[in-house]
């Protein structure tokens, strides 16, 4: 009796368990996206057998483009792709490729705009549905696109001489992508050169130019030097792409001869005691050094300045990397830092760009005989950025993890675990020092955050002074077989990690707690950063000179694809900057909230926009001025 007994209560513990696993377990229910491809096939927008594929894309998936494929079922035509997706509402679009192009499925009028369906639990099949909703088959009409290049940059530079028997082409996936076809012939514009060629109608393709010097060829390059390949869809009853410069190069590069002025200003990391110009060095590392390190000197007058004047030999247009570097005395450096500084020298001597999440500082050459970047401040940090000892406030890190979940090799919630990681090692020293090595640590392990399901996941940290108000930092997924990997771009690339500022007070009047904007995961690209909530260049007022509203003229002006736009505060302000194209529709929202008294610096980077004019609009408290700048590329 006793032995059935046990047996019994064994039996039920086991069903209690897997009704526990199964409560607590976070429901994925497979839902099966079908598309019907048969129009797009018939019509030549389709075609599988030259490698075309569709995918569905979706706020499942991030609007992943790379993701997702479909593949064919019994039909031909009707592509399908079963994915494991949490109960609720999604919105999803289908999107094909046309021998490498993009082609999303339309917006109303002509296309069906976002899908919307209600995931629910269990298996589940959508209807099939036509791509754009288009199940009428229109047969494709050829059409006439023409072709523009203007040569006047690389003619004026010399590597384009169309009377020494050199020619520009334009190649494609419309011609096989061939280089000795399709030659562009001059029209009544000397420098505009121009082919019209006859295409189907709402074919996507991709294209580029290239020219002759002499009997090589010399293609227009892929970023960051060049646009890349172009694209392009053929309009019904045909159309023309907007006219580009050759490798989308705008500005003449003419030889310089030059000095160029390098000056940091470490005020503030001399606040923090990071820096000791009494036996710390103060260096700049570039390229155009190879970035072996130049010792630079303190100025006399104003000591918190460090500058050296060294030549250059170039072209105009040259885009030069830098960073200024704090070459520490070796006998100090361990007492101040401990063993940490010996294995991690460079992180600790290098200045971090906050605005550029560590990323390089970049100078472009101006035809000048003497030059130079704006005096920076080391790191980007502004004085009102400091902590004091008695400082300190709690920050709330937030990320969703959907698109970790989409890899080859996913994040699994119920296994794997999402990590935390500070990167700025002085940065992490400060903290070591105000709250102990143990209650402190590089990486901060993350939970799930409330109603946020099993993609968002939360952390809070206590940051405490002396230390200052920006952290760089990237997440990292832990799986559960003891390997991990991390996202962004990496040493090397622009913004390799996130970057932000906190924002809630001025040293010495800091919040108590502070939650930084929603994170999303992303890999093997820039990271997001932030604007400083101060100045990051200095620009001191001449002795004497009152601060009034002002808005300064944007320098360089023309300018590709990166300037800067300067203003300054009399008294504390809402402040508005935002800035239009020619229509009048805003195109970017540089700056909007409530800033302190002062001169501000604020850099607007136009790369994904044409070329053009452009207006600029301050609006603080009751002042308010526009002005226009021109991007050329």
């Amino acid at each position: 009796m006793n032995r059935r007994w046990l047996m019994l209560c064994h039996v039920l513990a086991v069903v209690m368990i897997a009704g526990l696993v199964t409560d607590t377990a976070v429901a994925q229910n497979n839902v099966t996206f079908r598309v019907n491809m048969s129009i797009k096939m018939r019509e030549g927008t389709f075609l599988p057998g030259s490698g075309d594929i569709v995918r569905v894309a979706g706020s499942f998936n991030n609007w992943g483009s790379s993701t997702d494929t479909l593949t064919k079922g019994v039909s031909d035509s009707i592509f399908s792709k079963t994915i494991s997706l949490s109960a609720g509402g999604i919105q999803y679009k289908f999107l094909k490729t046309l021998r490498g192009g993009l082609d999303w499925e339309s917006d109303p009028p002509n296309g069906p705009g976002n899908r919307s369906y209600t995931v629910v639990a269990g298996a589940q099949t959508l209807p099939v549905v036509w791509f754009d909703n288009d199940s009428v088959f229109t047969p494709a009409v050829n059409v006439n696109v023409t072709f523009r290049v203007n040569m006047a940059v690389k003619m004026q530079e010399n590597t384009f001489l169309p009377d020494s028997g050199d020619i520009v082409r334009v190649a494609g996936s419309f011609n096989s992508w061939g280089s000795s076809t399709d030659t562009l012939t001059k029209g009544p514009t000397d420098s505009i050169y121009s082919k019209t060629i006859s295409l189907l109608e709402n074919t996507a393709i991709q294209y580029k130019f290239l020219k002759t010097t002499r009997g090589g060829l010399d293609w227009e390059q892929d970023p960051p030097n060049g646009p890349g390949n172009r694209s392009f869809t053929v309009p019904v009853g045909g159309g023309s792409p907007a006219v580009a410069y050759f490798n989308d190069d705008a500005v003449v590069n003419t030889p310089v001869n030059t000095n160029i002025l390098w000056e940091v200003d470490m005020k503030t990391f001399q606040q923090l005691g990071w820096f000791d110009p009494s036996k710390d060095t103060m260096q700049v590392r570039g390229g155009f050094e190879g970035w072996s390190g130049t010792d630079i000197s303190q100025d006399f007058i104003q000591p918190n300045l460090f500058n050296i004047t060294l030549g250059y030999i170039g072209t105009s247009g040259d885009v030069l990397d830098y960073k200024f570097f704090i070459k520490q005395d070796s006998a100090t450096a361990f007492a101040r830092w401990g063993a940490d500084y010996d294995s991690h020298k460079d992180d600790y001597n290098y200045e971090h760009p906050a605005e550029r999440g560590d990323g390089n500082q970049k100078y472009t050459v101006i035809i000048a005989s003497n030059q130079g970047p704006t005096t920076s401040l080391f790191s980007q940090i502004h004085p009102r950025g400091l902590f004091n000892a008695t400082d300190s406030t709690n920050v709330t890190f937030t990320v969703n993890m959907g698109p970790a979940k989409r890899y080859s090799n996913p994040f699994v919630p119920a296994t794997d675990t999402v990590k935390l990681v500070i990167y700025n090692r002085l940065w992490l020293a400060s903290q070591w020092k105000s709250q102990g090595a143990a209650n402190f640590t590089e990486t901060k392990k993350l939970t799930l955050a409330a109603g946020g399901g099993d993609s968002v996941y939360t952390v809070t940290i206590k940051v405490k002074g002396k230390t200052h108000y920006n952290i760089l930092y990237y997440y990292r997924v832990n799986k559960s077989d003891g390997t991990s990997y991390d996202e962004g771009g990496g040493l090397g690339k622009q913004n390799p990690y996130r970057s932000r500022f906190i924002r809630n007070g001025e040293a010495g009047a800091w919040g108590p707690a502070y939650n930084f904007p929603q994170d999303t995961w992303q890999k093997d690209a820039p990271m997001p950063g932030e604007t400083a909530l101060y100045p990051t260049d200095v620009q001191d007022l001449a002795p004497g000179e009152p601060l009034v509203y002002k808005l300064s003229q944007n320098y360089p002006n023309p300018f590709n694809p990166v300037t800067v736009i300067r203003y300054s505060l009399p008294t504390a302000s809402h402040v508005s900057l935002k800035v239009f194209n020619i229509l009048g529709q805003e195109v970017a929202t540089l700056v909007n909230g409530v800033q302190p008294q002062g001169q501000y610096v604020q850099l607007f980077e136009a790369r994904n926009l044409a070329s053009g004019v452009y207006f600029y609009r301050l609006e603080a408290g009751p002042f308010t001025d526009v002005k226009k700048m021109l991007l050329l590329k």
